[in-house]
């Protein structure tokens, strides 16, 4: 995860609950670091689809057995090809809370990639103003397989933000895939939580491992393509070699 100053270049959040929930949504801080929700339950919506080319893109709520249980409902987006930016498909989720200047907050969320040419999709969490200079507190791209997977992204809040103007938002503008998201929350501890307290979901992708299959591979190519043996002669000033 990236975190920018305040003069970064853009901000943005989510769409907030007003009820207290557990610290860290159940993460184990303690009743005594209770956190309030920022966006608003219901986010991840078709509707909320947008960018500027959203007409390559598809969106569908799905619930039921197919999201992880105990989440309510999730949506799903399929993207056709042609799409140029990451935030040409977008699904923005406005704060619905106000939150200060170094705020820390935690956003969840379950992904899975339903669909695509590699077996892996990507999605991008941002968090960012809502309006010019879109100074980000947020951004973090992962890579999402078939399974539903839980992430976490904590951060602290660049500036203050009232209700509207900041938002969190997912950029899904990459071509052929289909991915799934359930249970978006956005957490504010304010000052009763640090960074170093709250889970953290790390950047990964498929074949990251020491051991993955397609680095032997890898490197019997090297050998084979980029490795040569060297002579080497070292003459002296009149040209003869310096035994």
């Amino acid at each position: 995860m990236y975190q920018f100053p305040k003069t970064a270049s853009i901000a943005s959040i989510l769409s907030l609950l007003l009820f207290a929930v557990p610290g860290a949504s159940g993460q184990g801080l303690g009743d005594d670091r209770r956190g309030v929700a920022v966006i608003a339950s219901d986010s991840l919506v078709p509707s909320g689809v947008g960018g500027a080319k959203r007409s390559l893109a598809d969106a569908s709520a799905i619930g039921g057995d197919r999201v992880p249980e105990g989440v309510g409902a999730g949506l799903r987006v399929a993207t056709l090809r042609g799409l140029t930016a990451d935030w040409d498909v977008t699904i923005r989720a406005p704060l619905v809370t106000s939150i200060r200047e170094g705020d820390v907050m935690l956003a969840s969320f379950w992904a899975r990639c339903h669909e695509s040419m590699t077996g892996e999709g990507v999605i991008q969490f941002v968090f960012e103003r809502s309006g010019k200079p879109y100074n980000k507190s947020a951004l973090v791209r992962f890579g999402v397989r078939e399974q539903w997977k839980r992430f976490h992204v904590p951060f602290v809040a660049d500036d203050g933000y009232g209700v509207g103007e900041a938002h969190a938002t997912f950029h899904l503008g990459f071509n052929g895939q289909v991915v799934e998201l359930a249970g978006l929350e956005v957490v504010n501890f304010r000052d009763t939580a640090s960074l170093g307290e709250l889970p953290r979901t790390r950047a990964d992708y498929a074949g990251r491992a020491a051991d993955a299959p397609w680095r032997a591979e890898a490197e019997r190519r090297i050998d084979r393509l980029r490795k040569a043996d060297l002579v080497v002669t070292v003459t002296g000033a009149a040209g003869n070699p310096v035994p």
